[in-house]
C-alpha cells in the first residue's frame, strides 16, 4: 500500500464502516496493545481529517488500521451477497466465507460485484458508436488482458492532462472519493476491467433532496439522495450498456457523452473542433439501440427456448399473454392469432445454457427436444430439471430475457450469476440483432 493509499481509503468509504473498524481495534480484535492505545487517542467520533492527521502521524501504524477499515467494508458487502459470493470469479470455485474471498479482491473488485449484483438484472438501454476511435480502439487493438487493457488507460489519462483524475483514482485499486466529490454531474466511483474487451463504469451523482420523518426526533429531516449508474462499455463492438437509477435522460445524456467523448474520440478529432462538429450537424458520437417486433421474433425463434410473456399492441387495446405455470405461451390457442396480426410489444423469452467443465453453450430447442419429450403444458423449470437428468452437461442454467418495445429495453433476468455468464448471455442476443 503506498503511502497515500491511508488517506485515500478514509475518502473513499462511508463513516459507518470506518467508525466501526477503528472501535474493533480498540476492542482488540487481534491487534497488539500499542496500536490499541494508540487508536484510542483519537476519541469516540473523530473526523475524517482528524483521522486523515493521525494516520500521517503515525506511519508505522497506517497501513494496518487501512487494511483493517477496508476489509471491515469489504466484509459487509460479501456478507449481503447471500449466496452469490460463490459468483465472484477471481475465487476458488465456491467460495462463501468473507475471509477467504476478500484475499482475491481490492476494495474496488469488492465494489465492483457489489455494482454487478445491483444492476445485473435491471432493465438495460443500450447504446452503439460508430465513431470508435481514442484510447478504447488502442485497448481492443493492443491489449490482450484485463491488467494490459488498465495499464493502457490509467497511462492515457496520465498522459493526456485533460481528463479528470479521478478517473484515474476509480481505475485503482482503491475507488475514487465520496466527501467532496458527489455533485449532480456524474463521476466515476469504480472503473474495473473485466477483461480486455468489456470495461464496467459506475457514476455516482446528487439525485435530489428526500424529506422523511423522523420519530426520535420528531419533525421533517431532509437528506440528499445519490444516483448509482452503471455502464458496460464493449470495447471490440461500441455497445455501450447502462442502466441507472435516476431516470433523467440529460443524465443518461451526460454519462454516455462523457464516456464516448473521453475515450471513444481522438484527441486530434477533440481538439480540431471535429468533435463539436460531428456532435452538432455530422455523424452522431452515439445512439440509442432500438428493439423492434422483428427483432422478438428472431431472438423468439432463433435463441429462446420458449416464452412465458408475449404482449402484443393494438389500435385500442394491448393484449398480453401470460403464462400461468412458466410454460410456452405460444401453445394458447389464440397466439398465433395475435401473433399475425399485431406486432410484439414485449416478450419473456427463456433462454438456456448448458455447462460441460466450466464452458457454456446454447442449447436450442431441436437438441433439448432430442432428448426429452416437452408437453404443452410443461413448465421450464420442469424442462430444466428433466433435460439436466438426460443430459451430460454438468448443469443446466436458464435466463429470462425480457424485451420491450415501447421502452427499447432489454433485461436479462437473473442476478445469481457470474459477470462473465451475463456477459455471454447478452452477446447471444446482441449477436442476433446485429448490435
Amino acid at each position: 500500500m503506498s503511502a497515500s493509499e491511508p488517506a485515500q481509503i478514509i475518502d473513499a468509504l462511508d463513516y459507518r464502516t470506518i467508525k466501526q473498524a477503528l472501535n474493533e481495534i480498540q476492542r482488540g480484535a487481534g491487534f497488539d496493545e500499542s496500536l490499541r492505545t494508540s487508536v484510542s487517542e483519537l476519541g469516540d467520533s473523530p473526523d475524517r481529517d482528524e483521522i486523515k492527521e493521525w494516520l500521517s502521524q503515525h506511519q508505522d501504524y497506517a497501513e494496518v488500521v487501512a487494511n483493517a477499515i477496508a476489509i471491515n467494508k469489504q466484509k459487509s458487502i460479501i456478507r449481503s451477497f447471500e449466496g452469490k459470493e460463490k459468483f465472484v470469479e477471481e475465487t476458488e470455485q465456491g467460495e462463501r466465507d468473507p475471509d477467504d474471498i476478500i484475499p482475491y479482491l481490492s476494495l474496488t473488485d469488492t465494489l465492483y460485484y457489489n455494482s454487478f449484483f445491483n444492476f445485473a438484472d435491471m432493465s438495460t438501454k443500450v447504446f452503439s458508436t460508430e465513431y470508435r476511435d481514442g484510447i478504447f480502439q488502442r485497448i481492443s487493438s493492443d491489449a490482450d488482458s484485463s491488467q494490459e487493457a488498465k495499464e493502457l488507460f490509467q497511462d492515457h489519462i496520465s498522459e493526456n492532462g485533460e481528463i479528470d483524475d479521478v478517473y484515474l483514482q476509480a481505475a485503482n485499486d482503491v475507488p475514487a472519493p465520496l466527501i467532496g466529490e458527489v455533485d449532480f454531474n456524474p463521476k466515476p466511483r469504480i472503473i474495473k476491467f473485466e477483461d480486455e474487451d468489456h470495461v464496467y463504469f459506475e457514476f455516482w451523482s446528487m439525485e435530489g433532496e428526500r424529506s422523511y420523518y423522523d420519530v426520535n426526533k420528531g419533525d421533517y429531516i431532509t437528506i440528499d439522495q445519490r444516483a448509482r449508474t452503471s455502464v458496460r462499455v464493449h470495447l471490440d463492438t461500441g455497445i455501450m450498456e447502462y442502466v441507472s437509477s435516476k431516470s433523467s435522460e440529460d443524465h443518461r445524456r451526460a454519462v454516455i457523452d462523457i464516456i464516448v467523448d473521453n475515450f471513444w474520440t481522438s484527441d486530434e478529432v477533440r481538439t480540431d473542433g471535429g468533435l463539436q462538429e460531428l456532435a452538432t450537424g455530422g455523424e452522431l458520437l452515439h445512439s440509442s439501440v432500438t428493439i423492434s417486433d422483428d427483432d422478438i421474433s428472431d431472438v423468439k425463434e432463433n435463441v429462446g427456448l420458449l416464452s412465458t410473456l408475449d404482449g402484443f399492441r393494438g389500435g385500442i387495446t394491448n393484449v398480453r399473454l401470460t403464462s400461468r405455470n412458466n410454460s410456452d405461451v405460444e401453445n394458447d390457442p389464440d397466439h398465433q392469432h395475435f401473433e399475425d396480426n399485431r406486432d410484439y410489444r414485449l416478450s419473456h423469452p427463456q433462454i438456456l445454457l448448458g455447462e460441460r467443465n466450466g464452458e457454456y453453450e446454447l442449447l436450442d430447442r431441436d437438441e433439448v427436444s432430442g432428448e426429452i419429450t416437452i408437453s404443452p403444458d410443461m413448465s421450464a423449470e420442469e424442462i430444466v430439471e428433466e433435460f439436466a437428468e438426460n443430459s451430460d452437461y454438468d448443469d443446466v442454467h436458464r435466463f429470462t430475457v425480457v424485451l420491450n418495445t415501447d421502452n427499447d429495453t432489454v433485461r436479462i433476468w437473473k442476478v445469481r450469476c457470474s459477470p462473465s455468464t451475463r456477459r455471454l448471455v447478452f452477446h447471444l442476443i446482441s449477436d442476433e440483432l446485429g448490435w
